[in-house]
């Protein structure tokens, strides 16, 4: 009786690690280095089915995905997390309700007046979505192919450097650690 308890314990305790680390998997496959000015400036939809990366309304086009089965986000960067607050009429609604989705702000650093007059940077999108290498601006002004696996860390923008996890944090047990971040920026709100 004692073997067979224990042997189910044990087995049981193998599936649990096995799916802690299906999510460690997930979570490394969804690094993208973003604009930080482009993300946060204009209404983006999030779409799970298609993509965890919010897309603006061009990519939802270009996927064939109509607007009407998205939801309308606004996207706010702080130092360690980044939140997409429900924006049905294009305004966030800052409240525990209205949040989408929660990621980790990987990489964060301010890199304004790197730029020579007359440099223009080559951004990544927020969806990060295209077959082809992404391209990133670096701070010697040439542009350099990132790797899928993002083993050099890219710059972006002329503001800000930020790489983003776009691993959904909603849901998970990590999820009241970010929760209780945002309540740091928004007290009162959340």
């Amino acid at each position: 009786m004692r073997k067979t308890l224990f042997t189910m314990v044990a087995v049981l305790g193998a599936l649990a690690a096995q799916g802690c680390a299906s999510d460690v998997g997930d979570a490394g496959a969804t690094l993208r280095a973003v604009d930080e000015g482009t993300l946060t400036s204009q209404v983006l939809y999030m779409a799970p089915d298609v993509s965890a990366i919010p897309l603006a309304a061009a990519e939802l086009e270009a996927l064939g995905v109509d607007r009407a089965d998205a939801t309308p986000v606004r996207v706010e960067v702080f130092d360690d997390v980044a939140v997409a607050w429900h924006a049905p009429y294009g305004e966030p609604v800052i409240t525990r309700e209205g949040i989408v989705a929660l990621w980790s702000v990987v990489n964060r650093v301010p890199t304004a007046g790197e730029l020579e007059a007359g440099e223009s940077p080559v951004v990544v999108s927020p969806s990060g979505t295209s077959e082809t290498p992404t391209v990133a601006w670096s701070p010697s002004g040439v542009a350099a192919e990132v790797e899928e696996d993002l083993s050099q860390t890219p710059t972006v923008s002329t503001a800000e450097q930020t790489i983003i996890d776009f691993f959904d944090r909603v849901g998970t047990p990590e999820e009241l650690w970010f929760v209780g971040q945002l309540a740091g920026y928004h007290p009162g709100c959340i």
